[in-house]
């Protein structure tokens, strides 16, 4: 069973909403991978990578960390790795709260 949670986005100045699908796409993805797209900030999104096999759970850029615990409750997983594309406080400002709650690395 794969997961991808596709929510949408209105993007500034369109007169609808697109799904995040239509201009991003996830090739290649493992029978085994699940991936949670987690709306942070009003504009940005984190995601969750769960590997089913493992229990492995990891986060790409939690910008802030309660949506991230929020959704995190909701699948019963436990954090083990946060990710980081780059350093700026919209990509890491949930770091520090979600390592000291979880442990994570």
């Amino acid at each position: 069973m794969h997961l991808l949670s596709i929510p949408f986005k209105t993007l500034r100045g369109a007169s609808r909403s697109l799904r995040v699908a239509e201009f991003c796409s996830v090739s290649n993805m493992s029978s085994s991978l699940q991936i949670e797209l987690v709306s942070c900030l009003g504009d940005n999104y984190a995601y969750l990578l769960h590997d089913v096999d493992t229990g492995t759970v990891g986060v790409v850029d939690p910008s802030e960390a309660v949506p991230i615990i929020d959704a995190l409750s909701r699948r019963n997983w436990n954090l083990t790795y946060i990710l980081n594309t780059h350093h700026h406080h919209d990509h890491t400002g949930g770091n520090a709260e979600l390592k000291a709650r979880y442990g994570a690395k």
